[in-house]
């Protein structure tokens, strides 16, 4: 007997669904319903939601705090594969739970300082296949508790992406990249994996 339930989820959504996993945390289901946006499409969000997957949509904004307000036991967030092309400050505001970010497949090009300030509890974040040649610095000042940090097949310049997390100990991917040479520095993680097909070393990881 599977421990896994599946029911239409009308107070998250009438074209979506929710879950539960065997630890019992409640999935609200919203992957590839053509949604351009947050605040209308999800008007009367459980409270108990622990995690959203909006991947596969067109959103490209939601109001600062908004998602905090709606979903307060949020866990999990996944816009993976929408069209957002930038991350402004204090859009995840008040998510102070939330332990997993998803935005891979994107177009994002730009993070503004202080994106990510007050998730307390965020674990891993993927910011992986969009269009970031950079990182500003101090943007993840703060994430004491961040394990994990995608970000491949982004067109950083050379070292540059390795350089800004200081002393702390995370894991850092940026495999398929437009770097051409070795990074000038790599203090700030324990692992880290890149690609350098532009200077006949493939792939590397120490």
């Amino acid at each position: 007997v599977s421990s896994l339930y599946i029911a239409p989820a009308s107070s998250c959504n009438s074209e979506c669904y929710t879950y539960t996993t065997p630890p019992g945390l409640l999935y609200c289901w919203c992957i590839g319903m053509n949604l351009t946006q947050v605040e209308n499409t999800l008007p009367l969000a459980e409270k108990s939601v622990n995690a959203l997957q909006l991947e596969r949509n067109s959103i490209s904004y939601f109001p600062p705090g908004y998602l905090a307000d709606q979903f307060p036991s949020l866990l999990k967030l996944h816009l993976d594969r929408n069209n957002f092309t930038s991350i402004e400050r204090g859009f995840f505001r008040g998510m102070k739970l939330m332990n997993t970010l998803t935005l891979s497949n994107n177009r994002i090009q730009s993070i503004a300082s202080g994106a990510f300030q007050g998730l307390d509890s965020l674990l891993l974040i993927d910011l992986s296949n969009n269009s970031l040649d950079d990182f500003p610095k101090g943007v993840f000042s703060g994430l004491d508790r961040l394990g994990s940090i995608l970000a491949d097949g982004n067109p950083f310049e050379l070292g540059r992406v390795l350089c800004v997390f200081g002393a702390r100990a995370i894991s850092l991917s940026v495999v398929s990249n437009e770097l051409v040479q070795y990074p000038t520095c790599k203090e700030g993680a324990t692992r880290l994996c890149y690609d350098y097909s532009s200077v006949e070393q493939h792939f590397f990881c120490s």
